[in-house]
């Protein structure tokens, strides 16, 4: 073991890779460190002190008494397996010292955080990546021999989702006693929202705000329920016009919409719709601002005769347990075809572009509960309209039974064959709703 003193020197290249060296004071030309990975260039002149084996190779480095670099750090962290305890495949990909937050937080000894929406957003890993520098929580980098992956950690709530479930469930029975339903919903695969979301990354995910976990948020339930049911009952060739037959989704919403009222009782309606109109069994279009444009007919009043308000409340979908994080990639192989100037043919020539996501795991018997609660004294299907047989079929439901019941049904029907969230056309957020509740 040998100890000396010398000058760091710490450059980025053009193509901004940090590039380590130590000036020894032996009137030699710097030492190049190839194997020295520092954040950026703030320690580039500093005094430093070192150690190194009988080989030469540096051990640790020190400014100012505090250890900037270690090799025993850094060589854990090139090996997939050394820091991953959890037995997974790569170590956390939490690291202050990689992050943009600022300096005197960078340097604070933690080794986690206890929220995981503050550790993807806030201490997102910020790494060099091939001539670049971007945000990942994500490194399979065989050449650098750099390995990590972000894990969620839930802190004081892992092992308290049943605690935050019941304490849901009593809101919605006292909000709506004896009328609101409860229903678990278990992922058939792998499933992630708000992909498309705003984020430092290239994906996001929807993380609760408060607690930090994956959930369904309500408005994401009410929105694909609203939606699969305007697919599956105004859409079908029963409840569409002739001349529409070829597009029924079209003027779907507008039939739902001026058409129901059990569908404006439910989620609720504007005061008026308007119809795209048809010509000739095609779609009618005309010249508006010189854009155009498809041609409407004039308004009408909804099945309410004014704009209301839905009597139906949706919670969020709550886990059950502590949610599993997977990272999950897709990989477009056709970039340049994809983009919007000029024009380039799909072919095999084309470099891929893997892009990382995460995603929520099926695993350790996860499931989601929430709740739906009616106002209004939740009334029976026959006391609001005569339509409600066309929401009955594949149910044994009948117009004695109440709206909670059918809202049950269509939502548990919904996420069963609709799934929820993105990416739901190659797999992803299928559900299955428990019989049980």
């Amino acid at each position: 073991m040998a100890t000396g003193k010398g000058i760091l020197k710490v450059n980025r290249t053009n193509k901004g890779k940090i590039f380590v060296e130590i000036d020894r004071l032996n009137n030699r030309p710097p030492m190049p460190l190839s194997y020295v990975v520092l954040p950026d260039t703030t320690l580039n002149g500093k005094e430093c002190e070192y150690e190194a084996n009988e080989k030469g190779i540096f051990l640790s480095i020190k400014v100012e008494g505090k250890e900037v670099w270690s090799r025993a750090v850094a060589v854990a962290s090139s090996s997939p397996q050394a820091l991953a305890s959890d037995g997974s495949k790569y170590p956390d990909s939490f690291s202050l010292s990689h992050t943009c937050l600022p300096k005197d937080v960078r340097g604070l000894p933690m080794k986690d955080t206890d929220n995981f929406y503050l550790k993807l957003q806030r201490a997102a890993r910020y790494e060099q990546w091939k001539d670049s520098y971007k945000f990942t929580f994500y490194k399979n980098d065989h050449r650098q021999r750099e390995y990590f992956e972000i894990k969620a950690n839930y802190g004081h709530l892992k092992n308290n989702f049943d605690a935050l479930c019941q304490r849901q469930a009593q809101q919605a029975e006292r909000l709506f006693p004896g009328n609101s339903r409860s229903i678990l919903l278990q992922p058939q695969w792998r499933f992630v929202l708000g992909l498309g979301g705003e984020s430092v990354y290239e994906t996001n995910m929807t993380l609760h705000h408060l607690y930090g976990m994956p959930y369904l948020p309500a408005s994401s339930i009410k929105g694909v329920l609203r939606s699969w049911i305007i697919s599956q009952v105004f859409a079908q060739e029963d409840n569409v016009p002739d001349h529409e037959k070829e597009f029924p989704l079209v003027n779907a919403e507008y039939r739902a919409i001026t058409g129901s009222k059990l569908f404006c009782t439910i989620f609720g309606c504007p005061e008026d719709g308007q119809k795209v109109i048809f010509r000739d069994a095609r779609l009618r279009k005309e010249i508006k601002d010189g854009k155009e444009k498809y041609a409407y007919a004039d308004k009408e009043s909804s099945a309410l005769g004014s704009a209301h308000q839905g009597i139906v409340t949706f919670f969020d979908g709550l886990p059950t347990v502590a949610p599993v994080i997977k990272t999950d990639v897709m990989n477009p192989h056709y970039k340049d075809w994809y983009k919007d100037i000029g024009y380039s043919a799909p072919t095999d020539t084309q470099r891929t572009n893997p892009i990382h996501f995460l995603t929520v795991s099926d695993e350790n018997g996860l499931q989601f509960q929430t709740h739906i609660g009616v106002s209004e004294g939740n009334p029976k299907l026959k006391d609001i309209s005569d339509d409600y047989g066309r929401f009955l079929p594949g149910s044994n439901l009948n117009g004695d039974h109440s709206l909670a019941d059918l809202v049950k049904f269509w939502l548990e029907k919904a996420l069963s064959e609709h799934g929820i969230g993105s990416k739901t056309a190659v797999g992803y957020g299928f559900m299955k709703a428990d019989s049980s509740t």
